[in-house]
């Protein structure tokens, strides 16, 4: 309507659908419910297509009620493989769908379990410490409990020759150990995982520190 009143003609017409319908929600397939999986520590998490979908929530942990949560684009076979390996224990798992709309499914009363074991042989991870007291850590392996141990040598050869310190009996549930004293220089070390006292997987790769006092 310009000054003296007179109305212009109306623009062309449009409409609007406002979409308050909750999409459906996934199906869980893989990996089964209360499944035992070694690959790499990297199991892929897949589910149903669900048809009006943009994207996916997947929400993992080590407890019942998980709560680390990844946003999945939407594909013709969706799935999710974690950025980093996990943990050699139990991991729950749900999903749910949003639609283009910004409609969540909710998750459903569908969770589920997988378990994360360690490969036969694998080698443990280590992490390295400097300093003293001098604690050397590594990753667990699941097929140690009960009845196994590990063994730890230090030495200030990579051949381990005439170690500095060794250990043949570290108790199962035990990844830090404290190898002090140890004179000044730079240390090798390395270890690795039993399951019984003369069945044992390949060693670590080597770890170096250095002492300085």
């Amino acid at each position: 309507m310009n000054v003296y009143g007179v109305a212009g003609a109306y623009s062309v017409g449009r409409s609007l659908t406002i979409d308050t319908a909750n999409p459906a929600v996934p199906v869980l397939l893989l990996p089964a419910n209360n499944s035992t999986v070694n690959t790499t520590f990297l199991p892929r998490f897949t589910w149903s297509a669900v048809a009006g979908a943009v994207s996916y929530n997947i929400v993992i942990g080590t407890s019942p009620s998980p709560s680390t949560l990844f946003s999945v684009p939407a594909t013709a076979i969706p799935g999710f493989t974690p950025p980093s390996p996990l943990l050699p224990t139990t991991y729950y798992w749900k999903v749910e769908t949003v639609d283009a709309a910004g409609n969540h499914s909710g998750f459903g009363a569908v969770i589920r379990s997988v378990k994360i074991i360690s490969p036969v042989g694998a080698v443990p991870v280590l992490n390295r410490f400097t300093g003293a007291p001098i604690m050397l850590s590594w990753g667990p392996i699941s097929w140690v409990t009960p009845s196994g141990h590990y063994e730890l040598v230090v030495a200030n050869n990579q051949a381990f020759t005439s170690p500095a310190f060794s250990n043949t009996a570290i108790a199962p549930g035990t990844q830090t150990i404290d190898v002090s004293p140890l004179s000044a220089g730079t240390w090798y070390w390395r270890v690795r995982a039993c399951s019984a006292a003369t069945t044992c997987g390949a060693w670590s790769s080597n770890g170096t520190f250095t002492v300085d006092n």
